[in-house]
C-alpha cells in the first residue's frame, strides 16, 4: 500500500474511530472535525484515501457511503462486530467467556 500523508491518516482514523463506534461519519461531519472549508475538501481526500486502497466509496452522492478497507497502519480494517465473530469462531472452542472475546475484539488484535 502506498503510504498515507498525515492528515490522510488523521482522517482514516477519524473513519475508523467513528465506524467503532457504530456509526459512519458524513462530509459535513469530517468537514467540521478537521476545520475544511468546503466538502470538496474532504471529497479530495476521500479520493486520494481510495486511490491508495484504505476505503471505497460506493455512491458518491450518498453521505454515508464509506467502506473502510485498511485501516491506517495497513491492516485490514474488520469492525467490531466482524472482529467479535471472527474471534468467537477462533476461539469459542478454547472456552472462552463471551465477555472475554468482547474485551479482546475491542482492543483489535490478539496480546
Amino acid at each position: 500500500m502506498r503510504p498515507l500523508t498525515p492528515s490522510q491518516r488523521q482522517i482514516l482514523d477519524h473513519l475508523v474511530s467513528t465506524t467503532d463506534a457504530g456509526r459512519q461519519a458524513n462530509y459535513r461531519e469530517i468537514m467540521g472535525a478537521f476545520g475544511f472549508g468546503s466538502t470538496n475538501a474532504v471529497a479530495t481526500h476521500l479520493r486520494q484515501l481510495e486511490a491508495k486502497g484504505y476505503i471505497r466509496c460506493a455512491a458518491r452522492v450518498a453521505a454515508r457511503s464509506i467502506t473502510i478497507l485498511h485501516a491506517s497502519d495497513g491492516a485490514p480494517y474488520l469492525t467490531p462486530l466482524e472482529r467479535y465473530r471472527s474471534l468467537c469462531s477462533a476461539l469459542g472452542c478454547l472456552g472462552w467467556s463471551h465477555e472475554k472475546v468482547i474485551e479482546v475484539a475491542l482492543r483489535r488484535r490478539v496480546a
